[in-house]
């Protein structure tokens, strides 16, 4: 009887939560969630390389899901196209690589309230700042937190051009491999209760507390 109940805890784990980290990612998923059923259970799921096949599937299946980490730890370099994670609905927490196909596709998450953007080998060459302010503009009375990483950037990032203050949820800001210029205009609403710099330099610190 022990055992059947614990049996029974590890597949309700199982069904709410799933971690997959490495290749061979299709296979994977037949064996670990062969049923659609299970794949609809999913509340938090966190993604280190997959298909865009795989995440078609994740996209049209996973209706709960609440909580989406795409890693891409092994720097494939997928460019991945989301234009179905609407299908997602009820996400809450949200991790991608920047330079997916049609980002805009973000917009759509009404429940979205945690964004990061992560750096994935972005041509220089590319100007996402017009893709960040949009996504920016679209969520700025829902997104709580923002995790945005600058290594793309080819000049110095004015913060208030980000238009944050707009953010009126905001409480937890997080800036990695920034280089910071000047502010021209307080860049934080006062919701904000939490800002951290990583790995970032800036002229004048003081601006941004």
């Amino acid at each position: 009887m022990a055992d059947k109940l614990s049996a029974q805890r590890n597949d309700s784990r199982l069904r709410t939560q799933c971690r997959i980290l490495h290749s061979k990612q299709t296979d994977l998923l037949s064996q670990l969630l062969p049923n659609t059923q299970v794949l609809r259970k999913l509340r938090s799921l966190s993604i280190g390389s997959i298909s865009q096949a795989a995440l078609e599937e994740i996209f049209a299946n996973c209706s709960q899901l609440e909580s989406l980490l795409l890693c891409d730890r092994t720097g494939s370099g997928v460019l991945y196209d989301i234009r179905s994670i609407g299908l997602c609905w009820m996400l809450k927490v949200l991790l991608l690589p920047l330079n997916v196909g049609t980002p805009l596709a973000i917009c759509s998450l009404v429940n979205l309230t945690h964004l990061t953007l992560q750096r994935q080998k972005l041509s220089q060459e590319t100007d996402w700042m017009p893709t960040v302010l949009a996504i920016i503009h679209a969520k700025r009375f829902n997104l709580q937190g923002l995790s945005f990483d600058g290594s793309w950037l080819i000049a110095p990032l004015n913060l208030s051009h980000l238009q944050l203050a707009q953010c009126t949820a905001l409480t937890d800001l997080r800036l990695s491999n920034c280089k910071l210029g000047e502010a021209d205009s307080p860049p934080l609403p006062f919701s904000c209760q939490r800002i951290s710099f990583r790995r970032c330099t800036m002229g004048k610190p003081l601006c941004y507390i």
